[in-house]
């Protein structure tokens, strides 16, 4: 009894009172984590996609370095391999025109042509040999050499020669000749002489700053040099619309005037109107100046003139193309520049 009411002195209602548990709730996660775990993923993945791209572009930088490299080495050793090929140096000049000068010479008789021989085979490389010429009924003689071109193969060069030459045939005849008031025949020795010209082609190769003839000399006709099919060269500036006006009548009395100093006076006389004097120093003189066209060109004045001149004391004339570039300087004009060509600017 003593315990029950004690008990309700310490539950006054009866009941039993329970404390009111405190509801707790977990923070909620902050999303700035997620964007920064987010970023920092996409900074990795650039930097690894940059360091492949990076990877990849040395490696074809280092390739492409590397196929230079090959191909200055080629072009190093190739270079290498025709010194002296790739240039008329004068001392391989002074050897072709040599040979030729004992080659083409083959004498009259035949202890003479055995020297010849000897002598052509000092120029010619080893296991090379001159022709037989013992047999060879007549002779050779070599009247002009001129140097024509060289051509390039992959380890000598061919020299070629404009040679001018004359085979010669000694051929026995007979003749009537009175001697003593009597008909005799007579026997004689007549020269027959053919002329040649032709391109003598010389294949050359050069080793240690020394040459030899590498194989048989031939012959080849001289090709014609003229064309058919290349235009004069024209007006640059034809069909820009020229200079008219006051400003055109002052610049034709100028050049009219500077043509006949052109021709006519001393150089030192063109300082004052050229920038780079120049002139026939009285060598010839002005004819006409018919053609003549003027044009602007932003603070420039562009002249195409075609004057004729004509040599001093005779009756030759001939034309020629200029194209002027001159400048104001107050109230006269100056030749800025002066070339021989229509077409230039």
């Amino acid at each position: 009894m003593q315990l029950l009411k004690k008990a309700k002195e310490f539950f006054p209602e009866g009941t039993i009172r329970r404390e009111k548990k405190e509801k707790r709730t977990l923070p909620k996660a902050r999303t700035h984590g997620k964007k920064i775990r987010f970023f920092v993923w996409i900074c990795i993945f650039l930097i690894a996609v940059s360091g492949i791209l990076a990877y990849i572009k040395a490696s074809k930088v280092e390739m492409l370095a590397r196929d230079i490299k090959d191909n200055v080495n080629q072009i190093q050793s190739q270079d290498g391999d025709t010194v002296g090929i790739n240039k008329d140096s004068h001392t391989k000049i002074l050897f072709v025109e040599d040979f030729l000068k004992h080659y083409m010479n083959i004498p009259q008789s035949s202890e003479e042509r055995n020297g010849y021989s000897e002598k052509v085979l000092t120029y010619y490389a080893e296991g090379l040999q001159p022709e037989d010429v013992s047999g060879v009924e007549g002779y050779r003689t070599l009247k002009n050499l001129e140097y024509f071109d060289t051509t390039q193969e992959t380890k000598f060069s061919v020299v070629k020669y404009k040679v001018t030459y004359s085979n010669i045939v000694v051929v026995e005849k007979e003749r009537k000749k009175k001697k003593k008031g009597k008909e005799a025949t007579e026997k004689y020795e007549e020269k027959q002489e053919k002329g040649m010209t032709v391109i003598m082609n010389v294949p050359v190769q050069e080793k240690d700053g020394k040459y030899s003839v590498v194989e048989h000399v031939y012959a080849s006709a001289i090709p014609k040099l003229t064309s058919d099919s290349i235009a004069a060269n024209a007006n640059s500036m034809e069909g820009m619309e020229e200079l008219i006006g006051e400003d055109r009548e002052g610049i034709e009395g100028f050049i009219q005037e500077f043509f006949h100093k052109y021709a006519e006076a001393p150089v030192e006389d063109l300082t004052y109107v050229m920038k780079i004097p120049e002139g026939l120093n009285g060598l010839k003189e002005l004819v006409e100046l018919n053609e003549m066209k003027i044009y602007q060109y932003k603070e420039q004045i562009i002249v195409k003139a075609v004057p004729m001149f004509q040599d001093k004391g005779t009756d030759w004339m001939a034309k020629e193309n200029f194209t002027l570039v001159l400048i104001k300087q107050e109230t006269n004009y100056f030749v800025e520049s002066l070339t021989h060509s229509i077409g230039g600017n």
